[in-house]
């Protein structure tokens, strides 16, 4: 099975006939949640200020969008693993997995600090979960601050035009 650089750079697969294969719309797809988990994190941090323009205009008050934040959590934390399982997947299945989690590996994205900030972001989302938040106030309060500062750290330093 040829990798997605082989197939690019093979001059009988560029001709107007050709039709893209499944593992060119798989990575096409999962890159495409990166996208999608990039707009859905810029809308989770509109709702912490307590005084937000967001809320003032849309009439609601603070513990209403903190509903709102902590599903907008949950569907970016979602779109962000499949972003990331989903291309670990595919890498493994081409068999350049290895190569490909090399933190200098002279590519212009880094997957490996994507895997430390989806680290990050499972550990957000575990101590998320109402019992966890409910019973152990601090080590959720401990944990979403860390969190926090390993997904968004680590996840600018992805990709030079992830803020682009």
């Amino acid at each position: 099975m040829k990798t997605l650089q082989e197939r690019s750079t093979n001059p009988t697969d560029q001709g107007l006939t050709h039709l893209p294969d499944t593992q060119d719309i798989k990575y096409c797809a999962f890159k495409y949640t990166a996208w999608v988990g990039r707009i859905d994190t810029l809308l989770l941090f509109f709702p912490l200020p307590r005084c937000n323009f967001v809320g003032w205009l849309l009439g609601r008050r603070f513990p209403e969008l903190i509903k709102y934040h902590r599903w907008m959590g949950h569907g970016t934390l979602v779109v962000y693993s499949i972003h990331g399982i989903g291309l670990m997947a595919l890498w493994s299945a081409e068999g350049i997995l290895g190569e490909k989690l090399r933190w200098n590996s002279g590519l212009p994205y880094n997957p490996v600090a994507g895997l430390v900030s989806m680290c990050g972001g499972w550990l957000l989302w575990i101590t998320c979960l109402p019992y966890i938040r409910r019973q152990m106030y601090a080590l959720f309060y401990f944990c979403h601050m860390l969190g926090v500062v390993i997904l968004l750290l680590f996840g600018f330093m992805v990709s030079s035009t992830a803020c682009c």
